[in-house]
């Protein structure tokens, strides 16, 4: 991945995991969601693309009750 303007860290309940997701300014999403079994590992992973200076926004969800 290149550049993007997001970046969205959150839980999907069928997979039991943590998806990354990147999208542009029209919020298509670009290429695949990447995939980790916890959290931390998506967190950490997104913030190292971001502190890159290849992405405008970090979203960092919440798993749903």
């Amino acid at each position: 991945m290149e550049k993007c303007n997001k970046i969205s860290v959150w839980f999907c309940n069928e997979w039991k995991s943590w998806g990354v997701t990147w999208y542009d300014s029209e919020e298509n999403q670009l290429g695949d969601s990447e995939w980790f079994c916890t959290k931390a590992e998506a967190v950490d992973m997104a913030i190292a693309y971001k502190d890159s200076d290849r992405c405008e926004v970090l979203e960092i969800n919440k798993r749903a009750a």
